[in-house]
């Protein structure tokens, strides 16, 4: 129920919130990145390896966690789930990637921009508002139609998930650029 109140009821509340979210993301990856690893890291301790357990672990784990991000973004209109929950599960088994392997190596399999994800983010959940004017409704006015496939039968499309894309998009990208930025720092990892 919360999602659908979320992206269906209450759109533009929740528009800027992840206005917020990304905003936020962006002043916080600008700080640390002006940041001395110096100041962060604890004195005396040098840089340690990962262990193999937590290195084995993550490497299983990453699949999994997407597939259960998918999961969670796919039923979340109706049922428990939608993009933040989705984006936080992604966010989980991606930082716990990064922790088990390092910084460096996680940018080497995933060259990913978290920055752009935000700016994507932000421009599908606006994009998806004004498409309501094109029916001639209210700017993030949710609609559902419905279409039916040969083969397939009737399929439900809701406009709100093109919405939670968006919210997807921005959590994802501000919480993962600022754990990136993060553990940079506190390994001493020079910025690449």
């Amino acid at each position: 129920m919360v999602n659908v109140i979320l992206v269906d009821y209450r759109a533009l509340d929740t528009l800027g919130e992840i206005s917020v979210v990304g905003i936020v993301g962006l002043i916080v990856a600008a700080l640390l990145a002006r940041a001395r690893p110096q100041a962060l890291a604890p004195e005396g301790k040098g840089r340690r390896r990962p262990t193999l357990m937590l290195q084995v672990a993550a490497q299983w784990l990453l699949p999994l966690g997407m597939v259960v991000s998918v999961y969670f973004f796919l039923r979340g209109h109706n049922a428990p789930g939608g993009g933040f929950i989705a984006a936080l599960a992604l966010v989980s088994a991606l930082y716990l990637h990064t922790v088990g392997h390092g910084s460096a190596q996680a940018e080497k399999h995933f060259p990913l921009d978290w920055t752009a994800w935000i700016g994507w983010g932000l421009l599908v959940a606006i994009v998806t508002g004004l498409g309501a004017f094109a029916f001639g409704h209210p700017f993030l006015t949710s609609s559902t139609p419905h279409l039916t496939l040969p083969l397939i039968g009737e399929l439900h499309l809701a406009s709100a998930m093109a919405f939670d894309t968006g919210v997807y998009l921005v959590v994802t990208g501000s919480v993962m650029l600022t754990l990136v930025l993060l553990t940079r720092l506190l390994r001493s990892e020079p910025n690449a």
